[in-house]
Parts: C-alpha cells; sequence; structure tokens
C-alpha cells in the first residue's frame, strides 16, 4: 500500500480508488441517498439479493398496476362528480295505469272499451308497493326527479364495481411490490 492511501485508511478518510468496482458502486449507492429514495433502496435490495434466489419485487408489475390505478382513480372521480351533482331524486317510476272503474253502466265496463287513463307514481316501501295520483301539469317535473334517481343508482353501481376493481388491483400492487422477510440473523457464539 502507498503511503498517501495508508495514510487515508489511518485517518478515517474512506475514500476509494477510482475506477474500481466499489468506486463506482459507492457512486451509484451511497446510504444516505438510499435512506431518501425507496425505489433507489429497493433496486439496491436487488442487486443485492439477485445471486441469493429469493423471490424479489416484480417493479414492472408494479408500475402497470400503479398506472392502472391511475386510470382507476381518475374514472372513480368522475363518476363520484356525477352522483355528487343531483339535489333531488325521486324513488320510484311515473307511468299511465289504464284501469276500469266498476261502475256497470261506464264506457270501460264494456269488454272492448276504452279504459280510464291516470298518471301515477309508483315506489315501493317497506316490501309495500304504493301508488299515487300525479297532476298532468306536474308530470313532466315527477318524471325527471324518478329519472334523475334511476341515473344516480344505475351511476353508484358503476361505482362499486370500479371500487372492487381498484381493491384488486391494489392487492396485485401489493403482491409485486412485497420483499420477502429478511434472513435470520447469525449468531456468533462467544468463545
Amino acid at each position: 500500500m502507498d503511503a498517501p492511501s495508508e495514510a487515508r485508511t489511518r485517518s478515517g478518510s474512506h475514500h476509494l480508488a477510482e475506477g474500481s468496482d466499489s468506486y463506482q458502486a459507492h457512486l451509484f449507492w451511497p446510504c444516505s441517498f438510499l435512506a431518501s429514495k425507496p425505489l433507489l433502496s429497493l433496486c439496491h435490495y436487488y442487486i443485492k439479493h439477485k445471486d441469493r434466489g429469493t423471490a424479489l419485487p416484480d417493479l414492472p408489475q408494479a408500475s402497470r398496476q400503479r398506472a392502472l390505478l391511475a386510470k382507476l382513480g381518475e374514472q372513480y372521480l368522475h363518476l363520484l362528480q356525477g352522483l355528487l351533482s343531483p339535489r333531488r331524486l325521486l324513488k320510484g317510476s311515473v307511468y299511465a295505469l289504464k284501469t276500469r272503474c266498476g261502475k256497470p253502466s261506464c264506457h270501460c265496463a264494456a269488454p272492448q272499451g276504452p279504459l280510464h287513463s291516470a298518471h301515477v307514481l309508483s315506489w315501493s316501501h317497506a316490501g309495500k308497493t304504493h301508488l299515487r295520483s300525479l297532476f298532468a301539469s306536474d308530470l313532466a317535473r315527477w318524471r325527471q326527479l324518478t329519472e334523475t334517481y334511476r341515473r344516480f343508482r344505475q351511476a353508484r353501481a358503476r361505482l362499486v364495481k370500479l371500487h372492487q376493481q381498484i381493491l384488486l388491483v391494489l392487492d396485485r400492487l401489493e403482491q409485486a411490490m412485497r420483499l420477502p422477510p429478511p434472513p435470520p440473523a447469525s449468531r456468533k457464539r462467544k468463545t
């Protein structure tokens, strides 16, 4: 060992010779740099353990899952905004109900006679179907409120499916990023 190298070693300075493998590894993987960059720390772990035959994180798979998660997140926000926009909903359906009134002298009593027509709102509550007659002047308003409710429920169902997809992608992302447990520490025997 030459005098300057020996002096540096004794003084505690850990300079490495340029061009050596240790010098290049030191340039790319300094400890302070690893602590602040988890992905690079993961790469360092991969390089350090690649010859041990242990299961390592699947970084390309993790990257694909992150991209898919970002896309699903955008769809989720779009659906959520659509669900938050309606201010009023009405559960039920508006339709024309045609019935016979039951009076024997009415035109609807004849077998081929025209039936009475009334617009009604139909909804179920506690297992029972309820009907309410509607005025013709309010018919458009009630139809719009029930249609808004139907679109709200459809968007909610799509949101539930999308949420399930997000959870599935998160599970795959976790699987791709998971590291195996560290090997047991070797115990040195006291002599």
